[in-house]
């Protein structure tokens, strides 16, 4: 088990601090570090008993990370990583606006936010439990499923704090004041004034801490900041609508917020920070929504309303290709994807519902709604494959199969069988390590898995895990367990790969897929053939042609499977496995592997066996692995859902194609070849 829990970076008053965060308490432990700019070492910090070190930017500007050294008596030496720090001049930074902007802004928010208002796009949730504590605080979630924070009367909020999980992502949701917006919510449901004074203390503490040129400068280089700012834009607008006809205490703050307002319009408005996926929809959403409480003759009005009207239309064309399926690499983001190109047509205009541009964005949404029922289990559920959690959405399977070659993902179904196949991708958006990657649910049980989407913080723990091929059922080099897949393609220079071959046959389907890193050192090829009704064959082929002399490369090679939560596994026979579970029995058979490694919720010396069906819970599953260390590696199973299942009973037809067509590479008449 690693010592180092993380490094960890922040830029704070021109420097660049860092930490060792420790999984556990040592003595004599020793720490160095080294300091990047732009991906260059600029400074080393050599060994010290402190596990804190800052060093001076000296205003120079630059992408800073650091690389962080931990030394014990008699253990190894453990590296780590530190995030990434933006470093911009403070001079480029605006703290305050112009004379004039502020008469315009005077005069725009005396004729804007008029009745009836534009109803705020997904609009925040009120909070559940409103009691206050003995103390007089009240706690509220930063969002949903992330950090409460305590708020009362006169509280301080730390706007800078960081936290112990999730970092990343709990500091993105306390500055896009989402918690404000639920107070707000809270406010108008309840009536109770307290619920206001709460999210207008909260704001005005907000807008205290922008005006200065390093907190804006920290507010606006986050990770996620284009989502912050987007959701800040929401609470703005619906804290000037609250407060439209609202007493004396919060007119004094409201051309603040107002102009606070304004420079989120124009940050999200700047090509710098728009970005091609679903955090840029939600920017345009944001545009659009503030577009719509400024008076009609308003020139702001105007130029929010047309750059995302504009924008959008171009994303639709990139963001879905031919055949309707998302860029984003899971299921799950097209499904929300598409509920946000929804909010998005909400927000238009009647005369922009029947242009000619409009009826091509409404081609790709119809389009992408029917991909969805194509890709969605015959439940309606959201399958966990990739970056996603596991639930119901509100479209009806089409239980037909589906081939996506452009976006490298492949559905066999009918109204039993469901089986997946990821491998290859159109972008690196919430791209996995999951090339080769299958799931297999039967009669409503999950059979084989994916690992789903734990957290958004994926530098350690369960959630590199996930990430990483280690949870994913594929097949892969066992030196890529616990690597993300950013570092794979810095060190190989990206993943090329695809689904080759698609074909429907008497007795079911077969598919192929094959991977390889930019450089030629791995190369992979998966053969599927299911067949009606319960039976999947699968043959991998996987090849180390060569490592690098900086790599210590093993040439282990691992064929994966992760298997559901409610199947149980054991062995019964060399090469033969038991599966029960939920109603389900069957048997897995190794053609040409006799032993395998079968793990379950396993934590050391690393993890292994583990899921997360629903975002931020962690559960156990069955893992089976079969290693080989042979130079090609050449993996078969048989997979029967059947009790009782016996080698006899397995298809001829699987074998002999596996045995005698794959090395032909010959192709049925009539599939489809990508």
């Amino acid at each position: 088990m690693k010592i180092i829990k993380k490094v960890q970076a922040e830029f704070i008053g021109g420097k660049i601090n860092c930490s060792v965060l420790l999984n556990k308490n040592l003595e004599g432990a020793q720490f160095a570090y080294y300091i990047f700019r732009d991906n260059e070492r600029i400074h080393t910090s050599w060994y010290s008993s402190s596990p804190s070190f800052s060093f001076d930017t000296e205003k120079v500007t630059g992408d800073y990370h650091v690389v962080g050294f931990l030394r014990v008596e008699k253990e190894p030496i453990e590296i780590e990583k530190s995030n990434r720090v933006s470093v911009r001049l403070y001079s480029s930074i605006n703290t305050s606006l112009s004379q004039k902007v502020l008469q315009d802004l005077t005069a725009e928010l005396k004729y804007s936010f008029s009745r009836p208002f534009v109803q705020v796009p997904q609009d925040f949730d009120p909070v559940v439990n409103k009691n206050f504590n003995e103390s007089g605080f009240f706690h509220v979630p930063l969002a949903k499923y992330y950090e409460k924070i305590e708020i009362g009367e006169l509280t301080r909020i730390d706007w800078r704090r960081k936290f112990e999980a999730s970092n990343n992502s709990n500091v993105m949701w306390l500055l896009s004041l989402n918690f404000a917006g639920c107070l707000l919510s809270t406010f108008e449901v309840s009536k109770d004034p307290v619920f206001l004074s709460l999210a207008t203390q909260s704001i005005e503490s907000f807008l205290t801490f922008v005006t200065t040129p390093e907190n804006r400068l920290y507010v606006e280089s986050i990770a996620s900041g284009d989502h912050s700012t987007a959701t800040r834009v929401k609470v703005f607008i619906k804290y000037l609508q609250v407060t439209q006809d609202s007493e004396v205490e919060c007119k004094g703050i409201r051309l603040q917020v107002f102009c606070e307002l304004y420079r989120c319009l124009e940050w999200l408005s700047s090509d710098d920070n728009f970005h091609e996926n679903n955090h840029g929809l939600m920017c345009n959403i944001a545009l659009a929504a503030a577009s719509r409480c400024f008076s009609l003759s308003s020139d702001l009005r105007k130029k929010y309303y047309g750059i995302s009207i504009s924008r959008t239309l171009k994303l639709a064309e990139k963001a879905f290709c031919k055949d309707g399926l998302c860029n984003e690499n899971t299921i799950g983001y097209h499904n929300y994807n598409l509920q946000l190109y929804q909010v998005f047509c909400d927000l238009l205009d009647a005369e922009e519902l029947t242009s000619p541009e409009f009826s091509n964005l409404r081609n790709i949404i119809n389009r992408a709604e029917v991909s969805l029922r194509h890709c969605v289990r015959q439940d309606g559920s959201v399958p966990p494959v990739g970056d996603s959690p596991a639930y119901l959405s509100k479209k009806s399977s089409i239980n037909q199969s589906k081939f996506f070659p452009r976006s490298g993902f492949a559905v066999v179904k009918n109204e039993d069988f469901y089986l997946s196949l990821q491998c290859g991708s159109r972008t690196e958006v919430h791209k996995q390590m999951d090339d080769s990657s299958i799931t297999l649910r039967y009669k409503g049980v999950d059979i084989l898995i994916d690992a789903g989407s734990y957290s958004y913080d994926r530098e350690t723990g369960f959630g590199r895990y996930i990430e990483s091929a280690t949870g994913h059922t594929g097949i892969y080099p066992l030196a890529f367990d616990y690597l993300r897949r950013r570092e794979i393609v810095k060190t190989f220079g990206g993943i090329l790969g695809g689904i080759d071959y698609f074909c429907e046959t008497d007795s079911g389907f077969e598919l192929r897929c094959h991977y390889k890193t930019q450089d030629g050192t791995v190369s992979a090829g998966r053969t599927i053939i299911a067949c009606w009704p319960d039976e999947i064959w699968i043959n991998d082929t996987i090849e180390i042609h060569k490592a690098l002399p900086s790599w210590r490369f093993s040439e282990a090679k691992v064929q994966r499977f992760l298997f559901g939560p409610n199947i149980m596994i054991s062995q019964c026979e060399p090469g033969e496995f038991i599966l029960r579970g939920s109603g389900i029995s069957g048997k897995l058979f190794s053609l040409n592997s006799v032993g395998g490694r079968l793990t379950f919720g396993q934590t050391d010396p690393d993890i292994r066996g583990w899921h997360s069906i629903e975002f931020g819970e962690i559960l156990e599953n069955s893992c089976l692995e079969f290693i080989s260390t042979n130079p090609v590696a050449s993996f078969t199973v048989a997979l029967k859902l059947s009790e009782g299942a016996t080698m006899s009973q397995l298809s001829k037809h699987a074998f002999e194609r596996l045995s005698t067509d794959r090395l032909s590479g010959s192709m049925a008449p009539g599939c489809i070849d990508s």
